[in-house]
């Protein structure tokens, strides 16, 4: 009896936990596997969710790896583009996951207003706070709060992988869009 209790309340919690919370609005979609030639930069699945104090961005690829393990160098990045003003051509905001190499090679996730470049907010892996990035298996999740991209009433996105597998700008570089057609329909804040 415990067992099944055991195993219930553990399902239970897993179902909880990857839900969006309450009152949060969320747009996700799967992308083909194989259309780019790198299974680590091919994208999966997509999620965005549009909560009441945070944005949550998630891509899912084909196969995956530590990024600061297993990504090439630093100009392989995810990049979500994340349009705010609909009436003007977006996107407004960048948020990526990318990797940066000092004493050690780490993991952050970093917002940035397209316009001049600003950095709005970011996160490290594996290092609590109010913005955090994470991967676990071949899932990459960047969460922040909905200030760092004005706090709109509703935003559109588009994630993309890409893939430079040889020196930085030199060589090779895949590309792959979810969803392959633009981006989402417009996601909008709880009510």
């Amino acid at each position: 009896m415990r067992r099944l209790f055991l195993a219930v309340s553990t399902g239970l919690l897993a179902i909880l936990l990857l839900a969006p919370p309450a009152g949060a609005e969320e747009v996700q979609g799967n992308d083909p596997p194989g259309d780019v030639p790198v299974a680590r930069g091919d994208l999966t699945f997509f999620g965005a969710i549009h909560g009441p104090a945070r944005v949550d961005l998630r891509v899912r690829t084909l196969m995956g790896g530590n990024p600061e393990n297993v990504w090439p160098n630093r100009a392989t990045r995810i990049r979500w583009r994340l349009d705010t003003v609909f009436a003007a051509p977006g996107p407004e905001y960048y948020a990526d996951i990318v990797i940066a190499t000092g004493v050690d090679t780490v993991m952050f996730g970093k917002v940035r207003r397209v316009s001049d470049n600003h950095l709005m907010c970011s996160a490290q892996n594996h290092v609590p706070g109010d913005n955090t990035v994470a991967q676990a298996s071949n899932v990459y999740r960047f969460r922040f709060l909905r200030g760092c991209i004005g706090a709109p009433l509703r935003f559109r996105a588009r994630a993309t992988f890409i893939w430079d597998g040889g020196r930085p700008n030199v060589g090779p570089v895949f590309t792959d869009f979810a969803p392959n057609g633009g981006p989402t329909a417009p996601i909008g804040t709880p009510a």
